[in-house]
């Protein structure tokens, strides 16, 4: 289900080739249930803390508005402060 792109500490970047964590989200993006594309996610971003609380999220219906690389990285730092 998941596999670990890059690991710094205690930081994991994952990936979800098999879709099971968009469907946990339901991020799914209902627009493209009747295409051959059926189950491309919305553009998310999360970041869980270490006790698998969900501390940012970012759902968009455009896939090309995506929150920056800093923003990103300043949500996961606050997110190992806690």
């Amino acid at each position: 289900m998941q596999k670990q792109l890059y690991r710094n500490n205690s930081i994991n970047f994952l990936e979800d080739n098999s879709g099971d964590v968009f469907d946990y989200f339901g991020i799914i993006d209902s627009r493209y249930s009747d295409s051959k594309r059926e189950g491309i996610p919305y553009a998310s971003t999360y970041v869980i803390n270490q006790n698998r609380k969900v501390t940012y999220a970012y759902i968009a219906l455009d896939y090309k508005e995506r929150p920056s690389n800093k923003i990103i990285m300043n949500e996961a730092m606050e997110a190992l402060n806690e």
